[in-house]
């Protein structure tokens, strides 16, 4: 694609997967544990099923915004954490937030629970 380095294409795109449900929240849990096992994320979001949390995963880890680390063989385990790319990514959503909040913009807000809470910036 000619000249695609000058349009929002890949921007558009990407706005699109964040704005899927629990991919931000997930992001930002990543961020703030540094490392996260499934059930660990599981129980961060008490009202989410399982196969979501996991397709969100999937996402994540397709555009390399995660990662997957094995940790043991038997019990078979793994943790997921941002990688470089995914932390740029989460200090820009959290950039927006600050944005958002000083200015002022009228955006829908919703109960802040702890998923969405930012440490680790």
């Amino acid at each position: 694609m000619e000249g695609a380095e000058n349009c929002l294409c890949h921007a558009e795109e990407i706005f699109a997967i964040l704005g899927k449900k629990w991919v931000i929240p997930i992001i930002n849990i990543l961020g703030n544990s540094l490392k996260a096992s499934f059930n660990e994320i599981e129980k961060k979001l008490p009202n989410t099923s399982p196969s979501l949390i996991s397709n969100t995963i999937r996402i994540l880890l397709f555009y390399k915004i995660a990662r997957r680390t094995p940790l043991k063989k038997s019990p078979y385990k793994v943790s997921y954490e941002l990688t470089e790319e995914g932390n740029q990514l989460r200090k820009m959503i959290v950039s927006m937030e600050t944005w958002i909040v000083e200015s002022k913009i009228d955006a829908k807000t919703k109960e802040c629970n702890e998923e969405l809470m930012i440490f680790n910036v």
